[in-house]
């Protein structure tokens, strides 16, 4: 069982990490709140490295 749970949930992080951060990336959604270019820089260097760990997880099960 736990293995299944964690096979479901390493699919459905990438569905929820990338609107949410595609949404923070936009001006003309979050206006002023907007992240700076460094923050957007390191988010997708650790969204990428997060995806690429959870493939390799994927894989091995």
């Amino acid at each position: 069982m736990n293995k299944w749970l964690n096979v479901v949930q390493s699919i459905q992080i990438p569905f929820a990490l990338i609107p949410l951060l595609t949404l923070v990336f936009k001006e003309k959604v979050m206006g002023t709140f907007r992240i700076g270019p460094i923050v957007e820089v390191s988010f997708v260097c650790i969204l990428t490295f997060v995806k690429l760990i959870l493939m390799y997880n994927d894989y091995v099960w």
